[in-house]
Formats: structure tokens, sequence, C-alpha cells
């Protein structure tokens, strides 16, 4: 069939160095953007794109690289990977960081730990997802960043048996089931209901894999 030209709206030059990430905000009138020079950018795209687009915010994530950034699902703040095992929320608008916290328990190290992808939950945005470099999948209770007693917010409420290389990017499929991909060739389907259980495992070569 006959293939239709797309059309280029507006462009706009946000980073010094590789785009590696871009989501669209809930509300469709805003992007945002992590790059190779550590930075994050908010964009609004809901203007007329012959009058360029408008910066709403730029970020200094203070990484090396920022890996991810994902919207919070009723808008107004981002939250983005750190390479020290970080994650980092800011407020969409003004920049402003609201939270950091450690994927890491105190004491238990950060080698292998930069976190490389991240998804709020659709349903609780108290629930946070990450993959991470040592091919971990985790989802941690934001609710725990200010509790003055009880676990911390280090400690994930699932930790799910992961990827054998880094996990590199993740879904929600439904408000309880969570898919996760690596570099070692592993499509993960995990059930959020059951402590450390995956539904399945789809690769070639893979354990319980299709092959291939």
């Amino acid at each position: 069939g006959e293939v239709l030209e797309m059309k280029k709206c507006g462009e706009i030059g946000a980073h010094g160095l590789g785009v590696v990430d871009v989501q669209v905000a809930p509300d469709g009138r805003s992007v945002a953007s992590a790059g190779m020079d550590g930075c994050v950018k908010v964009i609004d795209i809901s203007g007329d794109a012959s009058d360029g687009f408008r910066q709403v915010a730029s970020i200094d994530a203070n990484m090396v690289e920022a890996w991810h950034v994902a919207w919070h699902p009723e808008g107004g703040h981002i939250a983005g990977c750190s390479h020290q095992a970080r994650v980092h929320t800011w407020d969409s608008d003004s920049g402003e960081l609201l939270d950091s916290f450690s994927t890491v328990e105190k004491g238990k190290g950060l080698d292998k730990r930069m976190v490389m992808c991240l998804q709020y939950s659709p349903t609780n945005p108290l629930h946070l997802a990450t993959g991470s470099s040592n091919g971990s999948v985790s989802i941690f209770d934001l609710s725990r960043l200010h509790a003055p007693s009880g676990p911390s917010v280090s400690t994930p409420v699932h930790a799910f048996p992961g990827h054998a290389n880094t996990a590199r990017a993740l879904q929600w499929m439904t408000p309880e089931v969570l898919v996760s991909a690596g570099d070692d060739r592993v499509v993960a389907v995990h059930d959020c209901r059951a402590k450390n259980a995956a539904v399945a495992a789809l690769a070639g070569g893979a354990p319980g894999g299709a092959g291939g």
C-alpha cells in the first residue's frame, strides 16, 4: 500500500548530548526528555508549532547521564533515574527537586545498580517500578519517603527475579501486572499480587522461552 509521508510539526534543540528518552504528559500538552548530558527538560508542545515550542523547565539532574523519565499519572511532576542507584522527582513546572531516594538499602553498596528505567503505577501513583543495570526489577512505596518510622523507602514492596543483565524497559499491563525487558533477551511478566512471582518469561534461548 501507499506509504504516507509524515510532516514534522516542530522541534527544539533541548540537550547538549544525545536524547535517550521522551515521555508525554498525561494531559498531552507537555513532554519530558532525558539526555546523556545529565539534564531533564520539560517542553510545552501545546502552542502553535510555527511559533516554536516553549521550554518550561531545564533540570540539572546531577547525574552523569539521565536515562529515563516518567510522568506522575496525575501530572504535575516527573521522576528520573540516577547512575548512583537513586530516583529523583521534580515539579514539572518549576523544575524544583521534590524528593530523592536510594533504591539500595544502606550498607548494601551501589555496584551495578544504575537505575535504567522507571514507571509509576497507573492506579497507585505512590508505587514506582524501577529496572536496574544489575537486572533487578522492583516496586517502591513512595509513601515511606517521609514516614517517621517503619520500613525505609529503599526497601521495595516487591522485588522480582528480574533479568540476567540490565533491565531496559518497563510497562504496566494492568494495575497488578508489570512487564519488563532486558539485555538478556527476556521479556518478563510479573504478578504484583504475589511476592517474587513471574507469570511468564519470553525469550530466544531462555528457560521457558519460545526459542529462536
